[in-house]
């Protein structure tokens, strides 16, 4: 294979990022199914979000909202997972190519709307600037792809076309573990040290062909920072029946908030960016889920339209989430059949065939007086085959379980997306 290079540890170095999301493909049993004609079109857009930028990831966000419901800690990178979704659906054609579309919202897979959505999503990224204290934002993506693989030349093309993904060559067949370890020290890197292990022991084998990565990396301090001395330990209601105590960050400032019968919402803003976490508060202790599943069906930005600047009394826990989810399932379920099958049709990546077999996805977000850090990391792994005015002061109070948001206010992308049910370590 031309034109791709050979691992090395100092490639490995070179890559910072936050969070990652990695496609695995092996080789299947069986051939793969026919072929779509490839058209080109413009990127997808919602009627609700006319006359503003398209906002795919938020609508796959709340799509994995809805999937995701529960009542424990949970932490997943959206624009992560969307980003490895596109890399994949850069190279499936025919049905699969139609499912994965549909669900990312897309009208259909051509490799010009592939690549101008993980252009834009690349375009999110900055370096942050230490002397402002700027919010760092870093995106990369990475192919690793086993020696005996013949890849196609216009998948090849899409992969490096704008720096989308670095190519690397490795031995899934003979020295599938080492090839392991060389992933997963790529994205400890890329996470700064926050994932060490993405991909456990046993994930990959020999029939293990390509692994395709995304790694997002954020770290940004408040636009206003709690004073740690304001910090104090306080009860956190995780149950009627029990409570536990943790440090409630406590500030009172004006700020962007909004209530509506069911929940109050706030949107802290990061110093010298255009992110901003929002934090939605169920009013009623015992209804998280439902503050869930409102939001999974009106929207992240259409739950923010009444935000205005007022002032509030926040109490907020400082809090670190982590979640590991395989995702194989959650996919599926949202229409992404074939691809997990011996009906997968990734025919656009190479002449064998080949489906993912798991899809692995790990995200921590952290949360104190300063600011906010995060990472996360997904694999998949396929084989073979109305504004509010001045008003008087409002409480926000976060002393029970709620869901949070880390999302870019200009597009509406989602980075991070979770729920705290229990801050207490």
């Amino acid at each position: 294979m031309n034109k791709i290079n050979s691992h090395k540890p100092r490639q490995i170095a070179s890559m910072i990022a936050f969070a990652s999301l990695i496609f695995v493909a092996s080789s299947a049993v069986v051939a793969m199914q026919g072929r779509a004609v490839e058209t080109d079109s413009a990127a997808a857009t919602d009627s609700t979000d006319q006359g503003r930028a398209p906002v795919v990831g938020e609508r796959f966000a709340r799509d994995l909202l809805a999937q995701l419901r529960g009542s424990d800690n949970l932490a997943i990178s959206p624009a992560s997972i969307e980003s490895c979704a596109l890399l994949a659906l850069g190279g499936a054609r025919g049905q699969t190519a139609k499912q994965m579309a549909a669900v990312l919202h897309l009208p259909n897979n051509s490799r010009q709307e592939v690549g101008t959505l993980l252009d834009r999503i690349q375009r999110l990224a900055h370096g942050g600037d230490q002397k402002t204290n700027a919010a760092a934002l870093v995106i990369a993506n990475s192919a690793w792809i086993d020696k005996s693989l013949p890849v196609n030349e216009s998948f090849e093309k899409l992969l490096k076309a704008n720096d989308r993904a670095t190519l690397l060559q490795v031995d899934f067949v003979r020295q599938t573990e080492d090839a392991r370890k060389d992933i997963n020290a790529w994205v400890d890197t890329a996470t700064r040290g926050k994932i060490a292990q993405l991909l456990a022991p046993g994930v990959l084998d020999d029939s293990s062909r390509l692994v395709l990565v995304n790694a997002i990396y954020f770290k940004g301090g408040w636009l206003l920072p709690f004073k740690k001395e304001n910090t104090k330990q306080q009860a956190f209601q995780v149950s009627d029946a029990r409570k536990v105590d943790v440090p409630l960050m406590h500030m009172t400032d004006q700020l962007r908030y909004a209530e509506t019968d069911t929940y109050q919402v706030i949107e802290l803003a990061y110093v010298n960016s255009d992110l901003a976490m929002v934090v939605w508060l169920p009013r009623k202790l015992d209804n998280l889920a439902g503050v869930e599943r409102q939001i999974a069906e009106q929207g992240v930005a259409n739950s923010l339209e009444r935000l205005g600047t007022t002032e509030v009394e926040l109490f907020l826990p400082r809090f670190r989430v982590e979640a590991t989810l395989g995702l194989r399932d959650t996919l599926a379920s949202l229409g992404m059949k074939d691809a997990f099958s011996d009906a997968a049709d990734f025919s656009g990546i190479s002449s064998q065939p080949l489906n993912i077999s798991a899809v692995v996805h790990r995200a921590l977000v952290e949360v104190d007086e300063i600011g906010t850090e995060a990472a996360a990391a997904t694999g998949v792994i396929a084989r073979t085959t109305a504004q509010l005015g001045r008003i008087e002061k409002r409480v926000f109070r976060a002393d029970h379980p709620f869901l949070f948001a880390i999302r870019q206010r200009m597009t509406g992308d989602v980075l991070f997306l979770g729920r705290v049910a229990n801050p207490a370590p």
